[in-house]
């Protein structure tokens, strides 16, 4: 009798555990689709799209967004391409916005250094812009990030400070909050 009831046990345990990890796959695997939905989306609009202009290079920085947080180097390979079309045409507000996708993609790979000239060069089409301060405000607050990385303390304060200042000038509490860290 205590075999039958041990087995009958272990039978069902058995089947309990297999159908819970088929559950979990399920889940897991709807949770991923569900994921690459937008990206798909984004980058089937993108291949349609005939015109070389601020849309397509709005649509390519949208998807190296999307990579970021699955593909990074993906993410940089179509961050390079927002940059280098934002080039071509002289749209240096959209140059400065891919420079900066492209610098998150270049500090997920621990590159700090390419990053923070990267930045610089963000920073100086801003200057010469002139109209974008809050850019300005967070490619500031990104090169403090990315000294920060570095455990280059001193530039990181320095970066953050003035970041803090130009959000400040915008009546952005919470930004300037979080440039404090």
């Amino acid at each position: 009798r205590r075999k039958t009831i041990s087995s009958l046990f272990s039978r069902c345990y058995r089947r309990i555990r297999f159908n819970a990890l088929l559950v979990c796959f399920c889940l897991c695997h709807s949770v991923l689709k569900s994921q690459s939905v937008p990206l798909d989306s984004l980058i089937a609009a993108c291949n349609a799209y005939p015109y070389a202009d601020t849309t397509k290079v709005k649509m390519l920085i949208g998807i190296s967004v999307e990579y970021l947080k699955s593909d990074p180097i993906q993410g940089a390979k179509v961050g390079n391409e927002a940059v280098d079309l934002a080039r071509r045409l002289n749209f240096p507000f959209f140059f400065a916005r891919g420079l900066i996708l492209k610098c998150n993609n270049e500090s997920a790979f621990g590159e700090y250094d390419k990053t923070i000239i990267s930045l610089d060069e963000a920073l100086q089409i801003c200057d010469e812009q002139g109209n974008v301060p809050r850019l300005k405000s967070d490619i500031l607050n990104n090169i403090g990030v990315q000294h920060y990385y570095k455990h280059d303390f001193n530039q990181a304060y320095l970066f953050f400070e003035r970041a803090y200042k130009e959000k400040m000038a915008l009546g952005d509490v919470w930004g300037a909050a979080n440039a404090l860290g």
